[in-house]
């Protein structure tokens, strides 16, 4: 990663830092309500942290993106000596700094507040976040914000309706493959960058 990348790592991170403390109350509380009061599948570290960090990420993301998503803005980048790639590169790099600083605060959070804690489940959230947010970044790139957002909305929603459907009552991810889903989540990840690079 050259001085460039960094530079528009920390552009995107610092230009919407107002935001900090809502990501840090949105990683969080949720994993402390899952945690400590919450019964029934929305205690399970899986749902729990699932949602808290997708919630977490996606106020910040959103912010960062929204920034850039009129043609004014988006004619001054280009006309900036900055290749896309560098741009669209950075962009993901913010995003995988964001999923992972929001697992760790809702990691903590959660075992804080007494929940119990294995660590598939941890790569589980860290592997669906990341091909989701991975997802979201490669429909902003080829569309826009507006239609990025139905990425997450359409898991939360989909997550709701499971749990509406007591479908997670007799259904649960094996922490264990949790390891294997990374990697995948992984490809995920790299495949949505270069495609959003060629943009």
């Amino acid at each position: 990663m050259n001085n460039l990348q960094k530079t528009l790592i920390k552009k995107d991170l610092l230009f919407s830092c107002k935001l900090a403390p809502i990501f840090l109350i949105c990683a969080a509380a949720i994993s402390v309500y899952g945690s400590a009061f919450a019964c029934g599948v929305f205690a399970r570290p899986q749902v729990t942290l699932s949602t808290a960090v997708i919630v977490a990420v996606l106020v910040y993301l959103s912010a960062i993106c929204y920034l850039e998503d009129n043609p004014e803005t988006e004619g001054f980048l280009d006309a900036l000596p900055i290749v896309k790639c560098s741009r669209v590169f950075s962009r993901y790099a913010v995003m995988l700094l964001l999923v992972i600083a929001a697992l760790a605060i809702a990691a903590a959070a959660f075992v804080i507040a007494g929940g119990g804690l294995a660590f598939g489940d941890v790569m589980w959230v860290c592997a669906i976040t990341l091909a989701l947010y991975s997802m979201f970044l490669y429909v902003f790139f080829q569309a826009d914000l507006q239609t990025a957002q139905y990425v997450p909305a359409t898991v939360l929603l989909a997550g709701a309706v499971a749990m509406k459907a007591r479908i997670f009552a007799v259904f649960a991810l094996p922490a264990g493959y949790g390891y294997a889903a990374l990697p995948a989540a992984v490809i995920v990840f790299a495949v949505c960058a270069k495609r959003s690079a060629k943009v």
